[in-house]
């Protein structure tokens, strides 16, 4: 984030998608590191691959 200029602070919700999102100690990693935050997830089983589908594009030659 220090690298990115964002300061966490600033960060006022986290979208958690994909299957390994609804791992129990993936979500609490991200809720210690992000005490002050809204944690949402959804469509955890099709988002990513709907997401490599849409960006295809941007891995072709």
């Amino acid at each position: 984030m220090l690298q990115n200029n964002i300061d966490p602070q600033n960060i006022n919700s986290l979208f958690l998608t994909g299957g390994t999102s609804m791992v129990g100690s993936i979500q609490k990693l991200f809720k210690n590191k992000f005490p002050h935050v809204n944690l949402n997830s959804g469509d955890n089983f099709k988002s990513v691959a709907k997401g490599l589908a849409y960006s295809g594009y941007l891995f072709e030659n």
